[in-house]
């Protein structure tokens, strides 16, 4: 996964953006090379988070038995990130994207099979010798040589088995929604339970039981805010079927926020730091808690910003230019962070709903001065530095 405790280390809120920002802006030149040419990723363990979203950007994505795949963002404050808002919402069927994202249940190898997040297995065996045919493989025989490395996997998802009742549940229409569904059908699957003896007990109805309280223990203990502001992401992914670059500019816009926030530091120590293993001490004691703070709701509206902003920018390089390539030159580098930190406390001070601001223009209009100025000075900087080297 990502480099947690060195984001978590690092006091300035700024600094924290552009960690993020140079992060996000690898995966994306990874996906742009994945798009002309084949690109490999092996998972042979725990990839989580950006380790996770590093191997989804492959277009050959094998696994071994051993593999564990997850999305625990939550668990610490944030919302996924690393393009898992597109994956998740692109790939695996239903509403399995969305259950990853807001619970951070990890997926065994049959499991991320199912879903579509891998596209073969290789016996763990047998990665090693295959990592060393790939270093000096011919390009055109690379794809015969993964089918005949790979094999199928012997065990069924659990997955496949519970996909109806995630799509009951996690394809509610909002947050507090898939919880009260949550809730009912435990109640109901704990009815049917039989629980006088364990040899006339239903083995299907308390593995659905075990299942759905796994799930409500998963996200009791994500924080919840995070959640709120996850479950707008993922819905307008899914909503939009946003490409890649939008669900990066969307993840960069309310990450950066939340970084800054006390659940993050609360999750971090909780996770990784001293209090490993602990239960955090969220800023908020529920969802409606957390979707009724004002602030929350600040940062959850800043999805429909990014994503409005995204198709502005896809409509002013209609004309042909790679949109991925003019996304990274507009924010390349130190000066490109401080200027979607701007913009992102820009859009904090107002509100997403159409009313005037003082100026008479509405908070869509101010985000789009304000996106106009930043790109002035961008393209001020660039032409006065033509003969400087980039910054590291």
């Amino acid at each position: 996964g990502g480099d947690v405790r060195s984001l978590a280390r690092r006091t300035s809120i700024a600094e924290r953006a552009c960690f993020l920002h140079l992060e996000y802006a690898a995966l994306a030149a990874v996906a742009e090379v994945a798009r002309r040419k084949p690109v490999v990723a092996i998972s042979d363990g725990v990839t989580v988070g950006a380790g996770l979203g590093l191997f989804l950007n492959a277009n050959r994505r094998l696994l071994s038995a051993r593999a564990t795949l997850s999305a625990p963002e939550c668990a610490i404050g944030i919302c996924p990130d690393a393009g898992l808002t597109h994956h998740l919402a692109t790939g695996p069927p239903g509403f399995v994207g969305m259950y990853a994202a807001l619970t951070g249940a990890a997926f065994t190898a049959q499991d991320a099979m199912y879903a579509g997040l891998a596209t073969g297995h290789v016996p763990g065996a047998r990665i090693g010798a295959l990592i060393q045919q790939l270093r000096t493989l011919e390009l055109r025989g690379l794809d015969a040589l993964l089918a005949a490395e790979c094999e199928p996997l012997r065990a069924h998802s659990t997955l496949a088995r519970v996909q109806a009742r995630v799509d009951a549940i996690f394809g509610q229409p909002g947050l507090e929604q898939a919880l009260q569904a949550l809730a009912c059908s435990r109640d109901e699957v704990r009815k049917r339970a039989p629980t006088d003896s364990a040899l006339n007990a239903d083995k299907r109805l308390h593995a659905s039981l075990s299942w759905l309280q796994q799930c409500e223990d998963q996200l009791g203990r994500r924080a919840p805010a995070a959640l709120v502001v996850c479950r707008r992401v993922l819905g307008g992914s899914y909503e939009r079927r946003a490409p890649l670059r939008a669900c990066l500019l969307t993840e960069l816009a309310v990450n950066q926020q939340l970084i800054g926030d006390a659940d993050f530091a609360a999750g971090v120590q909780a996770v990784l730091g001293e209090r490993k293993g602990q239960t955090p001490s969220w800023k908020h004691a529920d969802v409606a808690e957390a979707a009724s703070d004002k602030r929350v709701a600040r940062v959850a509206d800043l999805v429909e910003l990014a994503f409005d902003y995204d198709e502005k920018l896809a409509l002013a390089h209609a004309d042909g230019d790679d949109l991925n390539e003019a996304w990274g030159r507009e924010r390349t580098g130190q000066n490109a962070a401080a200027s979607a930190s701007r913009q992102a406390q820009a859009e904090l001070s107002v509100s997403t709903a159409d009313r005037a601001d003082p100026a008479g223009g509405t908070a869509h209009d101010a985000l789009r001065a304000d996106t106009a100025d930043d790109d002035r000075e961008d393209n001020n900087n660039s032409s006065g530095d033509q003969d400087q080297p980039r910054s590291k």
